[in-house]
C-alpha cells in the first residue's frame, strides 16, 4: 500500500472516530432544566407529590359529583409525583427502559423529559408536546419535537412507544396528523350511569396547567361548547 493510501485510510479512521465521539457527545447532552429538576430537594419533592395526589383526588370527586369543575396543577406538583409517587406505587405505568420522567410547562407547550436506557444506549429523550381540546372534546397531544440528547429522532419511534403503553394500560388512543406531525387523540371514557365527561379547555401557563370541564347527565341537553368556553 502506497504512502498516499495509508494517509487516506488513517484520515478516514480518524474521521470516523471523531464522528463517533461527536455522536456520543450529542446523545449524552442533558437539557439544563432536566438536570435542575433531578436535583430538586427530596423533602420538597415529597411534599409536592402529596399535593399532587390530593389535587388529583379532589378533581376525581369534582368530576363525579359536580356539573362544572376545574383543576390547577403546578410543574412542581407534577414533578414531585413523577419523582416519588410514580416509582414507589405505580412503577408499571412506565416501560422498563424509561426512568426519571420530568416536565417543564411553558405557554408554548410541555417539554417531557426522561432517561432512556436500552442496550448500550443511555440518553435523555425530550419531547415538546402541545395540548389542546378537539371539536369533539378529545384530548389532543401534538408531538412537535423529539430529540435524544441533541439528536432529532424519528417521530414513529415515540409513537410506537406511546401506543404500546396506552394499549397495555387500556387507554383509548388513536393517532392523527397536524402540520405533518403526529397527534395522539385520547377519548375520555364515560362515568357510571353513562354520564359524559367533557373537557372544555387545557390552558398552559408558565409552570402550571389549568384544566376546565363539565360532567353531563345522560338526559342533559346542554350545548357541547358552553358559552364563553376557551377552546385551545
Amino acid at each position: 500500500m502506497s504512502r498516499r493510501w495509508k494517509l487516506v485510510l488513517l484520515g478516514s479512521v480518524l474521521g470516523l472516530l471523531g464522528l463517533g465521539v461527536i455522536v456520543v457527545w450529542l446523545l449524552g447532552y442533558e437539557p439544563p432544566y432536566y438536570r435542575q429538576a433531578l436535583q430538586a430537594d427530596p423533602g420538597q419533592q415529597s411534599q409536592a407529590s402529596q399535593q399532587m395526589v390530593a389535587q388529583a383526588l379532589q378533581l376525581t370527586n369534582q368530576v363525579k359529583y359536580d356539573p362544572h369543575w376545574e383543576a390547577l396543577f403546578t410543574q412542581e406538583q407534577i414533578n414531585g409525583y413523577l419523582a416519588v409517587e410514580l416509582p414507589q406505587n405505580h412503577p408499571e405505568v412506565l416501560p422498563p427502559e424509561v426512568k426519571q420522567p420530568r416536565v417543564w410547562i411553558t405557554p408554548q407547550g410541555v417539554y417531557v423529559f426522561f432517561r432512556y436506557r436500552t442496550g448500550a444506549l443511555n440518553t435523555v429523550i425530550h419531547i415538546l408536546v402541545d395540548a389542546y381540546i378537539t371539536e369533539d372534546h378529545q384530548v389532543a397531544l401534538h408531538l412537535r419535537q423529539v430529540r435524544a440528547g441533541m439528536v432529532p429522532l424519528p417521530m414513529n419511534e415515540v409513537v410506537e412507544l406511546i401506543s404500546q403503553q396506552a394499549s397495555r394500560l387500556d387507554v383509548s388512543l388513536r393517532w392523527a396528523q397536524k402540520d405533518g406531525r403526529p397527534v395522539a387523540l385520547i377519548q375520555i371514557p364515560p362515568l357510571r350511569g353513562n354520564r359524559r365527561v367533557v373537557v372544555d379547555s387545557i390552558q398552559l401557563e408558565k409552570g402550571q396547567v389549568l384544566i376546565r370541564g363539565r360532567t353531563l347527565e345522560p338526559q342533559s341537553a346542554s350545548p357541547l361548547w358552553p358559552h364563553g368556553s376557551n377552546r385551545q
